[in-house]
């Protein structure tokens, strides 16, 4: 619905809206980061923008008050499970070397 008439939405309603947001805007960061991974310097940029929004999807749900109440967003696109698995790696590897490479996982 679009609220009371007031015109407020219900404590659900910014939970769904809040998960709908966020599952459109990881689909954009990682498609976008699929689109360039082969591109060092693009690449770099697209993922930093994917780590931008993980960091702040938190804090916008605290802010939003809902929080406690929102659900896995996960990805809901095409892009391949292989492709995906460089990405989250490539992108760690710009952002964490060297917690990789603690993990064993250093390229």
């Amino acid at each position: 619905g679009a609220g009371g008439a007031g015109g407020s939405l219900t404590r659900g309603e910014v939970v769904d809206c809040t998960e709908r947001v966020g599952r459109a805007m990881l689909l954009e960061r990682i498609e976008g980061a699929a689109a360039v991974l082969d591109d060092e310097v693009r690449f770099a940029e697209s993922a930093l923008g994917l780590c931008r929004f993980v960091n702040n999807a938190g804090v916008v749900a605290t802010e939003l008050g809902v929080a406690a109440d929102i659900g896995e967003v996960l990805y809901e696109g095409a892009v391949p499970r292989r492709k995906l698995e460089r990405i989250y790696t490539s992108a760690l590897t710009l952002a964490a070397p060297e917690l990789l490479s603690q993990m064993g996982m250093g390229m």
